[in-house]
């Protein structure tokens, strides 16, 4: 990016953050060696500043992504291990040995080729890498491993074996399986070594905070270097390694006008005053990384959150104050206003959206994230086991919660344990969607029809009952939308389902083992049609 200092938008790095985030990873992990990653210009906060930082605290060695970064920092003077974590090319061999940067490997090819290419006196330096379940690069196997090893020790002139390592896909969920699975692989391909090199090493930050007592005397120390939690928010950092962040993004306004009832702002006209409103331009925009995913969003101005109006433009946008600022006024983006905050996570989770789906059954969510993949949207969703009555995360960190006919099945009691759950991760304007079936009128006889036509002992209520569950469970605002049983008439199949699913459904409802409960449930709805509607609740 062009460096614009003629400007008065402005990003901060605090070094001293940095040198905490380091003392905390250091004095947590006293015997481990911590190697500074300051690929992506030091995650955006300025390569050579920050290495200078982590050179004074002692670091052992450094990663970066690209061979131009290990050179930058040889070239001003950083004598310690240079780790390039991708794949260097061929051609680039002499260079690496020349500056005695090390480089990842991951086939015995490369290296047999790379061999033609070193420099007498100059053996090439490097870390194996192995793919335990990141799926992106690394040998996968041990014996792979000791045919590598053994190239590697046959030829030691031109060539020193200097570590070993891999990367975790899941270090940062709650859900340790691919973690532990990951770790076990890893250990495997280690035992597999007739000697160890230097460095063993597979902690990344997210390992570093949440799992200890690992196969590695390196802490490749990342994002946790910059002050960020690895899992946005969703796991809670220990109260033995807390860090800052060192990041604050600044801008000033510029421009204040007072607009009126009816004018509108920005392109496409989104935004329409609903009376006065007096709205401040600012000098940002997208060109400058501030993203239009980030409207509708929020800034501080005088410690108090003002919204962003309107789509954001290239290189301005505009918010609404709660009344009128002097021109010059500082506006936090990024960073703490008083006492107000808006950190790196919140700005990170306004691009896009992240879907968490939750069941405890894991073979269904086995089967959801294949359906997902398959419809292309497995990237936005985590698949995680977890009981609603008690979920794993922290209060205040989701939008939205969707409840998809689960309340119906439990007690009176479990139903206002799984509301006030999801009330307690809700955002403060956050929605809960809940669909499950309502009985037009309360009858004993139909709740007991219900639960022997389903195998399962529910407990379904009338409007005023599940109003009584989300009231006492501190929901301020419901609303009831009800309609028909569409799924027990063919057209109303057809409605949700399409032609194909609808076809799906009767095939499988045809079937020998599924005809008897098919038929039972559909005299059963058949027969209540009038008693009980499925619901949908709108709870705010």
């Amino acid at each position: 990016m062009f460096p614009a200092i003629h400007r008065n938008t402005r990003v901060i790095v605090h070094l001293n953050a940095i040198k905490q985030n380091i003392k905390a990873v250091k004095d947590h992990y006293p015997n481990t060696d911590i190697f500074a990653v300051v690929k992506a210009n030091a995650y955006g906060h300025g390569m050579i500043e920050v290495a200078k930082v982590a050179h004074e605290e002692g670091v052992a060695g450094f990663c970066v992504a690209l061979l131009d970064e290990a050179i930058q920092l040889r070239q001003e003077g950083f004598q310690e291990p240079i780790l390039i974590l991708g794949i260097s090319r061929l051609e680039d061999v002499p260079i690496l040995c020349e500056y005695r940067i090390s480089t990842t490997v991951s086939s015995l090819d490369w290296l047999q080729k790379a061999q033609t290419l070193i420099p007498d006196g100059k053996p090439l330096i490097v870390h194996l890498a192995i793919d335990t379940g990141m799926g992106r690069i690394g040998v996968r196997t041990p014996e792979q491993v000791q045919e590598i090893e053994q190239f590697l020790r046959e030829y030691d002139a031109q060539f020193i074996f200097e570590g070993i390592f891999t990367h975790f896909a899941t270090a940062d969920e709650a859900d340790t399986s691919q973690f532990e699975h990951q770790l076990i692989a890893f250990n495997e391909c280690v035992e597999a070594l007739e000697q160890r090199p230097t460095y063993v090493h597979c902690s990344n930050s997210a390992a570093a905070i949440w799992h200890e007592g690992l196969t590695t005397n390196v802490i490749r120390w990342g994002i946790g270097l910059y002050g960020l939690n690895p899992s946005n928010g969703e796991l809670r950092l220990p109260d033995s390694l807390q860090l800052e962040e060192a990041l604050t993004w600044e801008t000033e306004i510029v421009y204040v006008k007072q607009l009126h009832a009816g004018d509108t702002i920005s392109y496409g006209a989104t935004y329409t005053c609903s009376e006065d409103e007096w709205i401040a331009t600012l000098p940002i925009g997208y060109a400058d990384g501030y993203l239009r995913a980030y409207s509708p969003g929020e800034v501080i101005v005088s410690g108090v959150r003002c919204p962003i109006v309107g789509r954001v433009c290239m290189d301005q946008c505009m918010i609404r104050l709660p009344h009128e600022y002097p021109v010059g006024t500082k506006v936090t983006l990024l960073g703490k206003n008083k006492e107000e905050e808006i950190t790196a996570i919140e700005l990170a989770k306004k691009f896009g959206c992240q879907i968490t789906a939750v069941d405890m059954d894991q073979q269904a969510l086995e089967i959801a994230k294949q359906s997902a993949i398959k419809a292309n949207v497995g990237h936005l969703i985590r698949f995680e086991r977890a009981n609603a009555m008690k979920l794993p995360y922290h209060s205040e960190t989701f939008d939205v919660v969707i409840n998809e006919a689960m309340l119906t099945m439990q007690s009176d009691q479990a139903k206002r344990k799984c509301v006030t759950e999801y009330l307690r991760v809700l955002k403060p304007k956050g929605v809960l969607l809940t669909h499950d079936v309502l009985l037009k009128e309360s009858k004993e006889s139909v709740r007991q029809e219900l639960s022997q036509a389903i195998n399962v002992n529910v407990g379904p209520l009338t409007e005023s009952g599940w109003k009584s569950v989300m009231h006492d469970s501190g929901y301020e605002r419901v609303e009831v939308l009800t309609g028909e049983m569409t799924l027990m008439k063919v057209s109303g199949m057809i409605y949700d389902e399409g032609w194909i699913g609808t076809i799906k459904i009767c095939l499988n409802a045809c079937k020998k083992e599924n005809r008897k409960q098919f038929l039972t449930m559909y005299r059963m709805f058949e027969k209540n049609k009038k008693c009980c509607s499925p619901v949908i609740a709108a709870l705010l």
